[in-house]
């Protein structure tokens, strides 16, 4: 077993302690079997407070390893990963460092402990882990790629100053990836190490599972089991001993869950190959709330700690001078809206239901469409450009008796209450117009104003306690909640990307909801609510 596990030794610095001369400890942040990180301030620029990692006794091929790694990581500049200053090492007391920025505030381990059910809800971890996500990206896109091999929630800090998460390492260095495959060494987090960590080495795939564990704790309140027992099991052909998470947690979405079970999959080829296509994966169904909302207390309880999630980070942290400098640009978390004007994807759904009422006392009769006389009228709708547009008309109804003619939006016809009728005509400015189920016996010659307080040319009505006839036959609606990808193309840019949309609906209604997302290249994902037609025709604006 190349993960191995060491004598828990005193071996930490007291406090007070004098680093080369430089750095006073002023607390002991974290420590491991063979590590520690510290808080220490720079005694040339007193109110300079940073963090400084630990290797305690490294083996020449980890210190040389480790040393290196600190000049790669000098390179990185990112939001979510703290600024690392220098690497350098103490030969005479066997120990090396890494001085890196301090960021304070609680860890997701401490926060996830001060919720209800100590569990996080599914909005709560997204919008948590959207940095996190976008960071280990970032890292295995470096130059060799850099592997965290650490992550966990104690290892992600939600800054008190109200910025977004940072993913830290209190406990184990980092390493470097040469040839796509390193060696792992001394250290495994129980429930969050990969099977590989206690075999043939590391590689990118490792952070998937790290990040899927973390995933997995944070939505359910338990570790998941860990890779070495859950490997004992099924090598004697026992059952896994991962428990399937929406068993943790029934209201978990299915492609939530499957995700998840693939990141945390034993052989490594079974995992998402980047961290991107896991994110992916977790976003592809609509969640009910939208994910770029603060986290606060469920309870609203004015004790417990808010974890901020939308606020960018200002220049400087509090208790700590040197900059954080963020990274130029977000692969991962979700789009901005700030050109939701520019590009509002709409796909029309029409459904035409004239209820037409006699004479002002209310009681309606239902209009059949003349070449579909068995059924409910449905106006088609025509794409009269690049974008698809809805066209929302309110136009007086005229009498059965009357002929209808084409009225400006400003002159209703007379004896007319108005209705809605949402349609769309081939000529995009034209205003829909309806064709009466018979021949009138006369046709108007005019269209006179209907001035204030007129009465209409009075018709025979029905008794305030008469049913109407025929009575029309309820809606069936079609069913079209599921989950449905295909392309879009943005003709101003000249942009084809893609493009998913997941519809939620309660079996029987016309109502839909749910959530439209684009690929990388647009703006413009989000929630929505529209409705079905029994045409088959679906209406909704992002």
């Amino acid at each position: 077993m190349r993960c191995r596990l060491l004598q828990e030794l005193e071996t930490t610095l007291p406090i007070g302690h004098v680093i080369r001369a430089r750095y006073i400890i002023e607390d002991l942040l974290g420590k491991g079997g063979f590590s520690a990180v510290y808080l220490v301030r720079d005694t040339r620029v007193k109110q300079n407070l940073y963090a400084l990692k630990e290797v305690i006794d490294p083996e020449k091929k980890d210190r040389t390893r480790f040393l290196f790694e600190g000049e790669l990581l000098r390179r990185l500049e990112h939001r979510a990963l703290p600024r690392v200053y220098r690497a350098f090492e103490d030969e005479a007391q066997r120990r090396a460092y890494m001085l890196m920025d301090y960021i304070e505030g609680p860890n997701l381990e401490m926060l996830r402990n001060e919720q209800p059910e100590k569990r996080f809800s599914l909005p709560q971890v997204l919008s948590i882990m959207a940095p996190i996500m976008d960071a280990v990206g970032y890292l295995h896109r470096q130059n060799p790629p850099i592997i965290h091999r650490d992550i966990k929630p104690s290892n992600i800090i939600s800054p008190i100053s109200g910025e977004e998460a940072a993913l830290v390492d209190f406990g184990i260095a980092k390493e470097f990836n040469p040839e796509s495959t390193t060696t792992a060494v001394r250290h495994c987090t129980p429930g969050y190490g990969a099977p590989e960590q206690y075999r043939i080495g590391t590689t990118t795939r490792t952070d998937i599972y790290g990040l899927g564990a973390t995933l997995y704790t944070l939505l359910t309140g338990v570790t998941p089991a860990d890779a070495l027992y859950r490997m004992t099991n099924l090598g004697i052909g026992e059952d896994d001993p991962l428990e399937p998470i929406n068993k943790q947690v029934l209201t978990l979405p299915q492609h939530v869950a499957i995700a998840i079970h693939r990141a945390l999959a034993i052989n490594s080829n079974d995992r998402f190959a980047t961290v991107e296509e896991f994110w992916q994966a977790l976003n592809a169904r609509p969640i009910q709330q939208l994910l770029t909302a603060p986290i606060v207390d469920p309870a609203t309880s004015s004790t417990q700690p808010k974890i901020p999630i939308v606020s960018r980070r200002p220049a400087t942290v509090q208790r700590q001078v040197a900059r954080v400098t963020s990274a130029p640009t977000v692969h991962i978390k979700a789009l901005p809206r700030k050109r939701r004007s520019r590009i509002r994807f709409v796909l029309l759904i029409l459904i035409l239901l004239a209820l037409l009422t006699g004479a002002g006392i209310g009681a309606g009769t239902w209009l059949y469409n003349a070449s579909h006389p068995a059924s409910h009228s449905i106006a088609k709708t025509l794409k009269p450009g690049p974008y698809p547009t809805v066209t929302v008309q309110t136009s007086p109804s005229t009498h059965p008796t009357t002929v209808p003619t084409r009225p400006s939006k400003s002159t209703p016809a007379p004896t007319t209450t108005p209705g809605q009728v949402i349609g769309a005509n081939p000529t995009p400015t034209s205003i829909p117009t309806r064709i009466p189920t018979s021949i009138p016996t006369s046709t108007p010659t005019s269209l006179p104003t209907k001035e204030p307080g007129s009465t209409p040319t009075p018709h025979p009505t029905p008794s305030p306690t008469s049913t109407p006839a025929p009575t029309p036959t309820p809606y069936v609606y079609p069913n079209v909640a599921g989950n449905y990808n295909g392309t879009i193309d943005d003709t101003t840019e000249n942009i084809t990307t893609t493009m998913a949309l997941s519809i939620q609906q309660a079996s029987g209604q016309g109502s839909i909801r749910g959530t439209f997302t684009v690929g990388p290249q647009l703006l413009g994902s989000g929630n929505f609510t529209g409705s079905v037609t029994t045409a088959k025709y679906i209406q909704f604006t992002v």
